[in-house]
């Protein structure tokens, strides 16, 4: 059950200190995003690479799918938290943004989600 229920728990307690970090940080309306966006992605970049290296996991294959995914992942993260950073900034609701921003994304999602049933 543990095994089962561990990720969804992580996947909220981070999301929880996601959205209060990136409300938080910054230092007011003036603030530099960018300065604010480096920072964070450097303590993850730490954090990854000494989970990697306390895994034992080696270097892995050079893969075109895989180098391509990483690459539009780092890119869709800096724009959902650059776009959380601004609008939190300029007067989100902590209670609403990320509703109305996950309800988005899950319509889009189950749209494109049909559209590619049709096409098998």
């Amino acid at each position: 059950m543990l095994a089962q229920s561990s990720p969804f728990l992580l996947t909220i307690g981070s999301g929880v200190l996601y959205h209060l970090a990136l409300r938080g940080g910054g230092g007011g309306a003036g603030a530099n995003p960018w300065a604010f966006l480096t920072l964070a992605y450097a303590v993850a970049f730490v954090l990854s690479a000494a989970a990697w290296g306390v895994s034992g996991g080696g270097l892995p294959a050079i893969d075109r799918r895989v180098v391509t995914a990483a690459s539009l992942l780092g890119a869709a993260a800096i724009g959902i938290e650059l776009g959380y950073y601004l609008g939190y900034r300029s007067g989100w609701a902590l209670g609403s943004a990320s509703l109305v921003n996950a309800g988005c994304i899950a319509a889009l999602l189950a749209l494109i989600a049909a559209v590619e049933r049709r096409s098998w």
